[in-house]
């Protein structure tokens, strides 16, 4: 007789070793004197999977149809299955085929009544118990995530408090990820990026599991090897970048979003970063040397493709930024190059060191509003704590109505549960309400900081930081210039509520505000002749069709 082992491992399993069930069904079938076969399911497959998403199962089936199996063996019953429809397939499949099967070391015949209705019964309370597990476990998960909790393996920059169990920074792995996602926004692509990683000798996680693998006892040679020998690809690369959890957005598989309040990454920051990885996803090629000040904040008012820096070797070295067409001569959309001064000038000191961002911010941050806001939320929150407190007492008066004789059973699980419900939605909208009370705070708090950092402008002087401040509050530039040395500049900003801005700069370095033309400041502070200025404002009305 030739008896068939199945052996099945689901992730949540860590008792029932696939080794382990394999030398259980040989020594069974040693034991009987039967030759044997194994039909090794593995690990990570759910029993509550169907027939046909189990390749072994379906195997064996297709075996015992044949007349290759005649006997099955498997540890017990959940092995098998944890899903009533593969239960009844089993069972029509032994009795038509007269199949002899063992759970463990009892035979099991399923024309038998008695084992066929307690066969049935295991089969639905497994099913039970599957369902039951990934309701419980959602809900942990979901528990998990509001409460900013780990859940399984942190991701990479973040690592467990020992003892309350938050996730917080990893002290290290948070400062590479800053790393990756600086060298993206310089322009680098996600390979160029993982050879950089690997140039500074910066362990991936793989390196250092092998150091700590290394530190047991008879160890895995191979395994390590393996480990120590990872290096940084740009998959990986991509894969951080393109994950939220960076600018503290964590989101379940069923689409459950939740918040940290420790992020890497501030959101504008993540999010400038990830509009402008169509630019860098094909950039593999040499790191560019010279560092821009509004490298990856500007797009070509043309075609739309990314406006960065770049130097210009004429006799003596001058600095542009210019389309990233322009570099492959007749595929250039025909969008001229700035100088970098003229721009860098313009937003730096005009929109930062002058403080215009300061006055177009002030248009977005309504102080009464948000402490009416406050107030509506907190006075909520009461509400519901009381309507809480309320459902507890209901609850109280129910279990004394049990002691009293007054309720039956039926009508106390009815009641309970209903109140259970209750006390649920008035836990989430507590959750959410207390969210947005925390985004109000913060919008008050962000407005003082603001004024702080515009109070500290003049002191801000390496290009990393005032990148950070520019970053911070434009979203995007978009630069168009034509033959008659005018350029339109156009700038979006983080804020909401704050419509676009639009400046031309005439070739004499004057700004002006559109819509109405207004002159904002001069970069060079020369006086123009009132018929002067008159020309340079009809010249630009007709290049730009104002």
């Amino acid at each position: 007789m030739l008896v068939g082992i199945y052996a099945r491992r689901s992730k949540e399993d860590e008792s029932n070793s696939i080794a382990n069930q394999i030398r259980e069904g040989e020594e069974f079938a040693t034991k009987k004197g039967f030759k044997s076969k194994t039909y090794n399911e593995g690990s990570g497959l759910s029993g509550g999977l169907t027939l046909s998403d189990r390749p072994k199962l379906k195997e064996l089936f297709d075996d015992v149809k044949a007349g290759v199996i005649t006997a099955v063996w498997m540890r017990n019953q959940e092995r098998l299955e944890r899903n009533t429809e593969v239960f009844f397939q089993f069972s029509e499949l032994a009795i038509q085929y007269d199949l002899t099967v063992y759970l463990g070391g009892t035979k099991f015949d399923y024309t038998n009544p008695s084992n066929f209705l307690s066969g049935g019964i295991i089969s639905m309370v497994n099913t039970y118990t599957r369902k039951k597990q990934s309701k419980d476990t959602r809900k942990s998960i979901k528990d998990n995530y509001k409460a900013g909790l780990t859940h399984g393996t942190p991701n990479y920059g973040y690592m467990k408090e020992d003892v309350t169990r938050k996730m917080i920074q990893h002290p290290e792995h948070a400062e590479n990820v800053k790393l990756i996602f600086k060298l993206s926004l310089e322009g680098n692509g996600f390979n160029t990026i993982a050879d950089e990683l690997n140039k500074r000798n910066i362990p991936t996680r793989y390196n250092e599991l092998a150091d700590r693998l290394k530190l047991q006892p008879d160890y895995d040679v191979d395994r390590y090897n393996s480990y120590k020998n990872k290096k940084w690809v740009g998959g990986s690369i991509q894969n951080i970048i393109n994950n939220e959890i960076y600018k503290g957005v964590r989101t379940t598989k069923h689409g459950e979003v939740y918040h940290l309040d420790n992020p890497i990454l501030e959101s504008f920051y993540y999010d400038k970063v990830v509009r402008h990885l169509k630019e860098n996803m094909n950039n593999s090629g040499k790191k560019v040397e010279h560092k821009y000040l509004l490298n990856g904040s500007c797009t070509c008012g043309v075609c739309g493709k990314a406006f960065t820096g770049r130097i210009i070797k004429v006799g003596k070295n001058y600095h542009y930024y210019q389309c990233v067409t322009k570099k492959h001569g007749k595929n250039s959309c025909g969008n001229l190059r700035v100088r970098r001064h003229v721009l860098d000038n313009l937003i730096w000191d005009i929109y930062f060191k002058n403080k215009r961002m300061l006055d177009i911010l002030d248009v977005d941050f309504n102080a009464k509003g948000v402490m009416k806001q406050i107030l509506d939320i907190t006075k909520n929150l009461k509400e519901l704590n009381d309507s809480k407190e309320t459902i507890e007492e209901q609850k109280e008066l129910v279990i004394d109505a049990v002691l009293a004789g007054t309720l039956k059973q039926h009508q106390i699980q009815s009641r309970m549960d209903k109140l259970d419900k209750q006390q649920a939605e008035i836990d989430e909208a507590m959750f959410d309400g207390k969210q947005e009370l925390l985004k109000c705070t913060d919008t008050l708090q962000n407005s003082i900081d603001r004024n702080e950092n515009f109070d500290d402008v003049d002191s801000i002087t390496t290009l990393e930081d005032k990148q950070t401040m520019i970053q911070k509050h434009i979203k995007n530039m978009t630069i168009t210039k034509t033959g008659k040395q005018h350029t339109l500049i156009q700038l979006e900003y983080t804020a909401p509520n704050v419509f676009p801005d639009k400046l031309v700069i005439d070739r004499l370095y004057n700004w002006y505000a559109l819509p109405h033309m207004m002159k904002v400041e001069s970069l060079t502070d020369k006086k123009l002749s009132p018929d002067k200025e008159l020309e340079i404002l009809k010249a630009i009305q007709k290049d730009f069709n104002i």
